[in-house]
């Protein structure tokens, strides 16, 4: 990314083993695994759904 911004997911990203996320153009969708995805973008876990 050119600029990191802060990203938070969902505890409940932790029940979860893949996430799909944007590929960056229309129609285009990657899965990932969510212990990655969270590496990736140093994200951050809170609980913010009620």
């Amino acid at each position: 990314m050119k600029k990191q911004f802060i990203t938070v997911f969902d505890e409940s990203v932790n029940d979860v083993d893949k996430i799909c996320v944007s590929g960056g153009k229309i129609g285009i969708q990657i899965e990932v695994l969510s212990t990655s995805l969270l590496k990736i973008t140093n994200a951050k876990v809170a609980k913010i759904t009620v």
